[in-house]
């Protein structure tokens, strides 16, 4: 089964602030929880950000309520949801009905002879480049993050097709032999 990455579309012109508190939130590359709160926590938007849309990703995942609930119907459950209140500094317009994603699962998957992969010595950061994925080892996965870049997130493509019938806004399907090693490089591809 083939994968894509799960990217945001900047078209839209919304993003999240990287927080004060950003090296906690960080921790969900690894697919850790967040500290754990009776409230929704409060996450700013850019101040540059339009009307949110259903998808972020960067620095983290965050996702509305109506993506939330077309992935849980779609048979995604290795995803744990934290309620969030998406604001504006200095404006009063609060977005609830957000919610901060964690994803557990990481796979080592990256088809090494099919793929630019370049390895570093112990310590330093290796690169990714158009890669191709090992699907022996995905074994029909929904949705998992990749092991050798923890900040893409790879999703079926069975499960893009469910997402774009949905007609969710604000996202974005990279190919993995079309990634160039930058996070944030499809924004500005289009």
């Amino acid at each position: 089964m083939p994968y894509v990455i799960l990217r945001q579309d900047q078209n839209p012109n919304s993003w999240i602030a990287l927080p004060n508190d950003s090296l906690e939130f960080w921790k969900l590359i690894d697919g850790k929880a967040p500290a754990s709160s009776n409230e929704p926590l409060r996450i700013e938007l850019a101040e540059e950000s339009e009307e949110p849309t259903d998808f972020f990703d960067f620095p983290y995942w965050i996702v509305s309520n109506t993506m939330k609930m077309a992935l849980i119907e779609f048979g995604v459950n290795n995803i744990d949801y934290f309620p969030v209140t998406l604001f504006k500094f200095g404006n009063e317009t609060e977005h609830s009905g957000y919610y901060l994603c964690s994803i557990a699962e990481s796979l080592s998957c990256v088809d090494q002879e099919k793929s630019h992969f370049k390895v570093r010595l112990p310590g330093k950061q290796g690169s990714l480049r158009n890669f191709q994925i090992d699907e022996r080892i995905v074994d029909d996965r929904l949705l998992f993050r990749l092991k050798e870049n923890p900040q893409l997130i790879l999703i079926s493509v069975r499960l893009k097709e469910h997402l774009q019938n949905c007609g969710l806004k604000g996202i974005y399907y990279q190919e993995t032999d079309k990634y160039d090693g930058n996070p944030v490089s499809s924004f500005w591809e289009s």
